[in-house]
């Protein structure tokens, strides 16, 4: 019984903990789908905020430096995790005195452009050499102000992205930057902007077109920020790289791989896999989070267990209840059995001659003594008609009619009659002979 109540008992809590765990991989499942459209959204947010800004600059030769700070400010709160907007000006070798004297005049004192210490050459064009300045940031602040003028395409690591993002009219992101110490590391997103009325068609028109870039800045804490996820799950990030030939080809697709473990290191966990790819750089990203003691139902946990142990007990006790009422009915039996036998030997031990009839008259039962007296064996009468032995020609209709009245259904508490007959032995002699009639019934037959 012991056991028996310690398999129910672990069979009940490992239903209420599956049922418990596969509610949360649901909830997990659902949570992984929610972040991964967000993060799309946000991707494809990044390039909404680009042509806005792009279109900006195009379609103003001149514009307010008040109006250009109030709208990407309106776009930063409406894009929070968007950490800042810049302008990269196109500046020819022939152009720079001029453009350094009207960002001066603008009021940005000891504006000047200046290149990476550790970069020799402007950028390389087929049509020409220029520099790509930074001549707008917003928000500025006493760290970023300090980019002002700075040539971004000089920054090791840009040229190429640069070049990608003009000559495939892309939108690029470049790796991880630094663009001064004291800055943190970031993405920047980059978009060309063009002169002229209708777009370059061409590598060679968007070169000569081109007058300069809008580029935000994205850190990868500011685009995972904690808004994006639910209380107690945590995003672990790394990079995936890809080769130049491989930009611009089908993303591929995000794994949700949901999965439950734990090892010497960790409690166990959901762990899925989110695979987000953004304008050339490929990240790959693990949802994680921990499976705990709170996650277990303990209320519904209880409840099965108790209502387990109830049905146990009440199968427990119909059980013993069944085996009790077998256990009496073959007692009963046996008893049976045993008064059966004592009573075959009380019969078959008598000093008078024991017969007994069916309803059609025939012998069913035949002792010692009627095998003493009429000198039949009991198999050589047992199913023979008893009338010729106990009656001549002359007595054998009133004995029969007396038979057949005892028998009837009405008369099953009719007293036992005597009668005088004649028997006949084995060898025809006759004898006399007092038949004392009685009747009893047994399983629903009547016997005399």
């Amino acid at each position: 019984m012991n056991l028996m109540v310690l398999l129910v008992s672990g069979v009940v809590a490992w239903w209420s903990i599956w049922l418990d765990i596969h509610q949360l991989k649901r909830g997990h499942s659902v949570e992984v789908s929610r972040i991964d459209r967000q993060l799309t959204q946000r991707v494809n947010s990044l390039e909404t905020v680009l042509i806005s800004l792009g279109g900006l600059y195009h379609a103003s030769d001149d514009l307010n430096l008040a109006e250009l700070t109030g709208f990407s400010e309106e776009l930063l709160r409406a894009y929070p995790y968007i950490k800042s907007i810049f302008h990269l000006q196109k500046v020819t070798s022939e152009e720079q005195s001029e453009f350094e004297d009207a960002m001066l005049e603008q009021g940005l004192i000891g504006f000047r452009v200046y290149r990476h210490s550790s970069s020799a050459r402007q950028g390389e064009w087929p049509n020409g050499h220029f520099t790509l300045p930074i001549d707008f940031i917003e928000p500025m602040d006493p760290l970023s102000s300090g980019l002002l003028g700075y040539d971004f395409a000089s920054h090791p690591g840009t040229q190429e992205v640069i070049d990608r993002a003009v000559v495939q009219d892309h939108v690029v992101a470049t790796n991880q930057l630094q663009l001064k110490n004291a800055l943190p590391p970031a993405f920047y997103v980059i978009k060309p902007v063009y002169l002229g009325r209708y777009p370059p068609q061409t590598a060679a028109e968007r070169i000569e077109m081109l007058s300069g870039m809008v580029v935000l800045e994205v850190s990868v804490e500011t685009f995972l920020n904690e808004a994006l996820l639910s209380p107690g799950y945590t995003l672990l990030v790394s990079r995936q790289l890809r080769t130049q030939t491989e930009v611009g080809g089908d993303p591929p697709t995000n794994d949700i791989d949901l999965i439950l473990r734990s090892d010497n290191t960790s409690a166990p966990r959901l762990l899925s896999t989110l695979h987000l790819s953004a304008y050339g750089q490929e990240l790959n990203l693990e949802l994680v989070r921990p499976v705990t003691l709170t996650d277990i139902n303990a209320a519904r946990l209880a409840w099965a267990w108790c209502g387990a142990i109830l049905v146990l007990g009440l199968l427990t006790a119909s059980f013993a209840g069944r085996q009790a009422a077998q256990a009496r009915a073959d007692a009963a039996a046996t008893r049976a059995t045993a008064e059966g036998e004592r009573f075959s030997q009380v019969v078959d031990n008598a000093f008078d001659a024991v017969i007994t009839t069916d309803s059609d008259g025939c012998i069913v039962s035949w002792n010692r003594m009627a095998e003493y007296m009429f000198g039949y064996q009991a198999p050589e009468v047992i199913g023979k008609e008893l009338l010729p032995l106990i009656s001549t020609n002359e007595a054998k209709e009133p004995i029969r009619q007396e038979l057949t009245a005892m028998i009837q259904p009405e008369n099953t508490k009719r007293p036992s009659r005597h009668l005088e007959a004649r028997g006949f032995d084995r060898r025809g002699r006759s004898f006399p002979m007092e038949l004392a009639l009685s009747r009893a019934d047994v399983h629903g037959e009547p016997l005399l």
